[in-house]
């Protein structure tokens, strides 16, 4: 198997021990048919709950919003790609309704008070359980296995939750609203007789937080930075964009904590002293980062990552990135697809960024985790970090 692109060069940073800033997003916990929090997905569901009240109070009947939400997507069920009249409203809908706009729309019919919406959206499957299954089902040492032909589920957050137990890492930048990083690392942590090897369980014995037997500490921080977020046993995971908490948990905030529409994108665009943009700036600047399970499309990460290339850091940014073929079989189209990775590669290029790439995500995230096991051999032949 092919070693995915630039690999060697996040090795050797590894290797070294250099302290690490994970940046992460929605990718990293998607798991097709059994979870999916896109931002996508998230947005065509306060949507379709926003246009229906807005529809209740409007009277207009359900087959028409049933209509407009076919137009949201090519793939979705109700789509009738067939259909003139169909895709001349799916391009009308698509010209117009932008997923900036369509964020400001919802906005604007709730009026703000969407959050609790969002928080049934993040969490009514129960993801925490979900994520708790998964990882017993295909990682815990004695009985984790797949089928033949099976690619194993959440595998990029598996690998980044136990990269987090096992390397020194500074700090969590998350765009996501939930806290499933933090839940996936508890679990693994709470269990790690189950998913560490003996070699791995002396590493986590190292670890500064490991006299909090019970769990890891990742704090959440959304708000204001917790004068706790330094204490060397805790790991700060900072939400730009806001943070919804599981329904068990106390709701801090009101809606105007989170980052969803052009007015809140524009707002926190227009603050440049707020903790928001100081402390993504001081980290992309001052640390070796990898970005995970992120779009460069998200104008946050596009502004942070232009004023780190402003700025400059001796220190590498990594950009994870999986350049499948999408099972495209005509050689005319694979060669404009490949040709369009290259110019994509070269524009992550131009912002700074190393990318590390492969074929699929279970290949780089494969080669990610070997990366781990080697530096916890070394952790336990030379006993620093």
């Amino acid at each position: 198997m092919q070693r995915s692109y630039n690999i060697d060069s996040l090795h050797s940073d590894i290797m070294k021990g250099k302290p690490v800033v994970l940046f992460v997003g929605a990718g990293i916990h998607y798991a097709p048919g059994l979870l999916d929090l896109s931002w996508n997905k998230t947005l065509n569901y306060l949507l379709r709950k926003a246009l229906a009240y807005m529809c209740g109070e409007n009277n207009i009947p359900p087959n028409v919003l049933d209509t407009i939400m076919s137009t949201l997507s090519l793939h979705s069920k109700d789509a009738d790609p067939d259909n003139p009249d169909w895709v001349n409203l799916y391009e009308e809908r698509n010209a117009r309704m932008s997923p900036m706009v369509m964020a400001s729309i919802i906005k604007h019919i709730f009026k703000g008070n969407y959050l609790s919406e969002l928080q049934y959206f993040l969490y009514k499957d129960e993801p925490a359980e979900i994520i708790r299954r998964t990882f017993d089902r295909y990682y815990a040492l004695e009985k984790g296995k797949t089928t033949v032909g099976e690619v194993p589920q959440l595998f990029t957050l598996y690998q980044l939750a136990r990269f987090i137990l096992l390397y020194p890492v500074k700090a969590i930048v998350s765009y996501n609203y939930d806290n499933l990083l933090t839940e996936a690392t508890d679990i693994l942590y709470k269990d790690r007789s189950k998913y560490f090897t003996e070699e791995e369980l002396q590493v986590l014995e190292q670890r500064p937080f490991n006299k909090h037997r019970e769990r890891i500490i990742l704090v959440e921080i959304h708000n204001n930075i917790d004068s706790n977020e330094s204490h060397k046993d805790i790991i700060p995971v900072y939400h730009p964009h806001g943070y919804v908490p599981p329904p068990y948990k106390v709701m801090r905030e009101s809606s105007e904590g989170i980052v969803l529409s052009m007015e809140e994108y524009y707002d926190s665009t227009k603050d440049v002293f707020s903790w928001q943009t100081a402390t993504q700036e001081h980290l992309l600047c001052h640390y070796t980062c990898i970005l995970a399970g992120l779009s460069l499309n998200d104008i946050t990460i596009q502004r942070m990552l232009r004023y780190a290339g402003h700025y400059g850091n001796a220190d590498k940014i990594y950009y994870m990135g999986a350049l499948s073929h999408r099972n495209i079989r005509d050689m005319k189209y694979e060669t404009a697809y490949r040709a369009l990775m290259g110019i994509l590669a070269s524009f992550y290029t131009s912002y700074g960024l190393v990318l590390v790439s492969s074929d699929s995500y279970h290949t780089l995230y494969n080669d990610f985790g070997k990366i781990i096991n080697e530096y916890c051999i070394k952790f336990n032949d030379y006993g620093t970090e």
